[in-house]
């Protein structure tokens, strides 16, 4: 017999029913509404099954792809606060990203922030900015829905062994990403996690930043744990203020240290600081003096290698201020 996904018309949830087409009643299995063709009329609303794409149906064999009214379908990523998923919504039937909190215990510090993500990104309506949909809980699992995006990161769209990518299309690609920060910037919120994993280029070549999770308010007080410096980013993209942990240092000037070490790796292939594993990578980024990206490719024009410098200069008075400027589109 074959599967019907039925959508609950209280909660939304949507199961698979296959006594449907047997025409018998069934229930709800997350608040027990009956519904099927065997309901009378006038005893509520009777749903009819819902012809949800194969995949989505698929994965309804599942007890755990239902997050309210959204199906997981497939894991396509993972964020600083949790997985990413393919999901689908069965109200407005569209396919959408679901990030999850994956952590099984679950502090108020890091719900905080996982909602701050959320409410951050809302308000950023600009279109190199991954807009977000809802925010939400059901049955103790946190979640954040947003706009799927279908392409690849930056990494994957330029890092191509043995076959560099057109300057030109990275500095474009790095361009639209700072116009985004900066909207960002302008509303007085700092990304902290810049780098080629958190930025996105669609098949239409549209550039989006994504994975707001360590963003930040400008006004909001430096972050301490039992006296303890915390380090928040990711090594070889982060900047030296942000790498000694002294998070009250750390402002526009630093995302834009992050948006030309990501330039930087994707003309170049390595990252600006060497290291063999995560701390190794921090203690280079606190003592090592930053290379000109010319030093390893020589055709690259020189307003470009000079744009580079100043954003990655180890001074951030040095730096640009505004990340909307960086890097210049005749650049390259």
């Amino acid at each position: 017999m074959a599967d019907t996904s039925v959508t609950c018309p209280k909660c939304r949830r949507i199961f698979s029913a296959q006594a449907w087409h047997a025409g018998a009643q069934v229930a709800c299995p997350n608040c027990g509404t009956k519904m099927g063709p065997s309901v009378k009329l006038g005893s509520g609303p009777l749903p009819t099954p819902d012809p949800h794409p194969p995949e989505v149906v698929e994965a309804l064999k599942s007890r755990d792809s239902s997050l309210g009214r959204f199906v997981l379908v497939n894991i396509i990523g993972n964020g600083a606060m949790g997985k990413v998923w393919r999901g689908w919504d069965t109200l407005l039937r569209r396919w959408v990203a679901v990030k999850v909190m994956t952590f099984k215990t679950v502090s108020m510090e890091d719900l905080a922030r996982f909602r701050r993500e959320a409410k951050v990104a809302a308000q950023m309506e600009h279109p190199n900015i991954a807009p977000v949909y809802d925010l939400g809980e059901s049955e103790g699992r946190h979640y954040i829905v947003m706009k799927l995006i279908e392409g690849m990161t930056l990494d994957r769209a330029f890092f191509q062994p043995g076959a560099p990518a057109d300057p030109r299309d990275v500095v474009a690609a790095v361009r639209d990403a700072a116009r985004g920060v900066g909207f960002a910037h302008a509303r007085n919120a700092i990304h902290r996690d810049l780098k080629p994993t958190n930025i996105m280029l669609d098949t239409g070549k549209i550039v989006y930043v994504m994975d707001f999770g360590l963003a930040k308010s400008m006004h909001s007080v430096g972050i301490t744990v039992a006296g303890a410096r915390l380090i928040l980013g990711t090594p070889g993209y982060m900047a030296p203020e942000a790498a000694t942990g002294m998070v009250e240092t750390v402002d526009i000037r630093s995302d834009v240290f992050s948006l030309g070490a990501t330039l930087y790796a994707l003309l170049t292939g390595r990252l600006i600081f060497s290291g063999t594993a995560p701390m190794d990578i921090l203690q280079h980024s606190l003592k090592d003096a930053i290379p000109r990206v010319r030093a390893l490719r020589p055709d690259l024009p020189a307003p470009l290698d000079e744009v580079l410098a100043r954003a990655t200069s180890r001074d951030k008075a040095a730096r640009q201020h505004c990340a909307a400027r960086h890097p210049g589109a005749d650049d390259a």
